[in-house]
């Protein structure tokens, strides 16, 4: 890998090296996955204390809004990170983040429970934002594909062990607990930020304009290669979405295993992990071109089959389908860093901006695709599906026409 080029000026005297700069980073967006993840398990009690039916899918809306969040917020983060560098955004996103933790700790009613979570939605923003620009600060291209996995096969650590977190900590505290921890993290990684070096250039610091980001949006959809990565992460992370806002509805509703889902979930948490090593070795192997080239078939392939699987037999057995999911999903993981590698190869004196729009677009139109499709298919195995398996063809179809021959150049 290239030596990360940084301007570290006062945290020259604890630089970090660029292992702990990658782990870092992977703990900061990790703070979004334990938001989501540790909450899943709480949904029946949730729903018990806003006096909500049993396996009732609006609960849903929580995740929903904390995507939204994090998609309007990444508009905001995006060029003052551009501006005034990636530490002052971070500090300033984990105050969001921590405030909004505590609020939908308070929470009386669910509709003050799904604005909570807007507003910590908000402040996850932030370090989402930061995460992206560091990376591209310090690499390009399959270098940056590279650094991206490796980053996400940390950060899917948290889906493997908050599941099962979230169920111990209600074995002793209410379910409201989970907010408090996920605070409790918050500060936790503003401490270590203390070490985290200044990345940003003086030479790439760009003035903070109203038009800012529109011209990064007119950038984007100019630049062929952005705009295409970008409409497939789009469905991409609306199935992803989708997944996470009705697992927990397979397992415990369709199935009738509550108990089993922290288990289930982190299993295939841990298949996501092994999707994001294996794809940082194969890109290194055969470039980014090719990776997603492959990639975008074993992705309509894995989703065909969970149909089949579905359709094939009135309710599938329960390892047999969970295994095809398990598939499905990595597939998307596999895919995800490649594309968003590819879209900011064009983009790197801008990358906050550019970064934000993209990622908001992203996480802003996929929870909107969610959360329609969730209030159609219900507890619907062959719905979910067959939802899936559209989204991922079409991602797979526009991510196959997205790459030019000379990307790993760029």
């Amino acid at each position: 890998m290239p030596a990360m080029t940084t301007t570290v000026d006062a945290n020259r005297r604890h630089p970090m090296g660029q292992r702990e700069l990658l782990t870092f980073v992977s703990a900061a967006i990790g703070l979004m996955a334990l938001a989501i993840d540790a909450m899943l398990p709480a949904f029946d009690e949730m729903r018990e204390t806003f006096g909500m039916a049993p396996g009732s899918t609006q609960i849903g809306h929580t995740l929903t809004a904390f995507f939204a969040g994090i998609a309007i917020g990444q508009l905001a983060w995006g060029p003052l990170t551009d501006r005034y560098g990636r530490r002052s955004v971070l500090y300033a996103g984990l105050v969001f983040y921590i405030v909004g933790a505590v609020a939908s700790a308070l929470a009386p009613s669910l509709g003050t429970l799904i604005a909570a979570r807007f507003f910590w939605g908000l402040g996850a923003g932030g370090p989402r934002v930061v995460v992206t620009a560091i990376v591209r600060d310090a690499y390009v291209g399959q270098e940056m594909a590279r650094a991206m996995s490796q980053v996400m096969a940390v950060f899917i650590l948290v889906p493997i062990v908050a599941p099962s977190l979230g169920a111990a900590l209600m074995v002793v505290a209410p379910w409201e607990a989970i907010f408090w921890l996920c605070a409790l993290a918050g500060v936790g990684l503003g401490v270590w930020a203390i070490r985290l070096p200044e990345t940003l250039s003086e030479d790439n610091r760009r003035p903070l304009r109203l038009g800012e980001l529109s011209d990064a949006g007119r950038r984007i959809v100019r630049t062929r290669v952005t705009l295409r990565t970008t409409v497939a992460s789009i469905v991409i992370q609306g199935a992803m979405t989708l997944y996470l806002t009705t697992s927990e509805v397979i397992v415990g509703r369709v199935y009738d295993r509550d108990s089993w889902f922290p288990f289930v979930f982190g299993a295939i948490a841990v298949c996501l992990a092994l999707a994001s090593i294996t794809n940082g070795r194969l890109v290194t192997r055969v470039g980014l071109s090719r990776s997603i080239s492959m990639q975008s078939r074993a992705m309509a392939a894995t989703s065909a089959g969970l149909v089949a699987i579905t359709v094939a037999f009135d309710l599938p057995n329960f390892y047999v389908f969970h295994a095809a999911l398990a598939l499905t999903v990595s597939s998307y993981m596999m895919i995800s860093p490649n594309l968003n590698a590819a879209g900011m190869v064009p983009m790197g004196d801008m990358a906050g901006t550019a970064s934000s729009v993209i990622s908001a677009t992203r996480l802003g139109f996929g929870a909107l695709i969610a959360a329609l499709m969730t209030g159609v298919i219900g507890d619907s195995l062959i719905g979910f599906t067959i939802a899936t398996a559209a989204f991922a063809t079409t991602a797979a179809a526009v991510a196959a026409v997205s790459m030019p021959d000379d990307i790993e150049l760029a």
